[in-house]
């Protein structure tokens, strides 16, 4: 009898979210994956202090979302966010940072990711931000001050505008190659090349409306 409601119990649990904790300082990490263990419905799926080391590790495990530190050795956390939603279309990515102000929100829009964290937030706001994002079926709405618009704009080559607006919309890289007419080597670097022309420029706010 106790198996059997052992069992029951079991069935009506959420299933667990499995996520892959991406921080060069390994302190951090064993932090963050503590307190993912420490949730009833979370786990950590493994870890990586780079993004040489997170390929393998996405491949070996195929987590349902990665906590992804925005400063990283080699391609920093936004490029690599665009690489991780490329190549795995369905997989979530929580960026966070030190500096997690709301001048980077609009990069870490263009990248792909799927929210953006401070990391002095506490256990429960993560959990919280991770479940939001697990739970979301459509991506949030982006609200652009004309102010952010044009901090925006004026980052950017007159070229990459227009790509960096079908960006924001989360058009799928495919549609975009279409009405761009770029091969996919091109695009990839232009979508790079805006990401990181954007990050380093720092705009007023923007708003999630997710």
């Amino acid at each position: 009898m106790a198996a059997e409601a052992a069992d029951r119990d079991r069935d009506r649990m959420p299933p667990l979210i499995r996520a892959v904790v991406v921080d060069d300082h390994p302190a951090m990490r064993a932090g963050i994956a503590a307190v993912l263990e420490n949730a009833p419905d979370m786990a950590p799926a493994g870890q990586a202090a780079s993004g040489a080391e997170l390929w393998p590790v996405l491949e070996r495990t195929a987590p349902d979302l990665v906590l992804m530190d925005w400063h990283l050795p080699g391609d920093d956390g936004l490029v690599l966010c665009h690489r991780v939603k490329r190549r795995f279309a369905g997989m979530r990515v929580v960026l966070y940072s030190a500096y997690a102000d709301d001048w980077l929100i609009v990069p870490a829009l263009l990248a792909g990711a799927d929210a953006l964290l401070a990391k002095r937030a506490p256990a429960p706001a993560l959990y919280e931000a991770i479940r939001e994002v697990m739970a979301r079926d459509t991506p949030p709405e982006v609200t652009l001050t004309r102010e952010q618009h044009l901090a925006l704009t004026g980052a950017l080559d007159p070229q990459d505008v227009g790509l960096a607006g079908l960006l924001l919309l989360r058009t799928p890289l495919r549609e975009i190659a279409a009405r761009s007419g770029l091969g996919s080597s091109e695009l990839r670097e232009r979508i790079e090349r805006i990401i990181t022309s954007v990050s380093a420029a720092h705009g007023p706010g923007v708003t999630f409306d997710g």
